[in-house]
């Protein structure tokens, strides 16, 4: 059987380890100085383990996967600050309106304390 010779050395090899492209090939030599491990002990865990496509995040489900739920949420949000924004523009304008009348907030004060008194 004939020797297999490297595509790169082991030294350039180790200095641009990340920046190869996956069709570099490389010597069994080589795999154990990158991995650790032995042809052996590679065929094992490709035996043991195979490759498995990749799968959503469990959190995720069928909603976020279709990129319906980041939407939903979106739309959700907007229609919670379009309601808070509502709500205090009126809470707003009605004791702008009632302190131009003449209002105060010791006439609140005291309508409790009448309450409270004729209990």
């Amino acid at each position: 059987m004939a020797r297999r010779i490297a595509a790169v050395s082991t030294d350039y090899l180790l200095r641009e380890v990340g920046k190869l492209d996956d069709a570099v090939q490389i010597l069994p030599e080589q795999v154990v100085i990158l991995t650790g491990l032995t042809r052996n002990m590679l065929r094992e865990r490709m035996r043991t383990r195979p490759p498995q496509p990749p799968h959503p995040m469990p959190r995720e489900g069928p909603l976020v996967a279709a990129g319906l739920g980041t939407a939903a949420a979106g739309a959700v949000g907007k229609a919670i600050d379009l309601a808070a924004d509502f709500t205090l523009d009126i809470a707003d304008e009605f004791f702008l309106s009632e302190l131009i009348k003449g209002w105060t907030p010791r006439m609140f004060f005291d309508d409790m304390r009448k309450l409270n008194v004729s209990k």
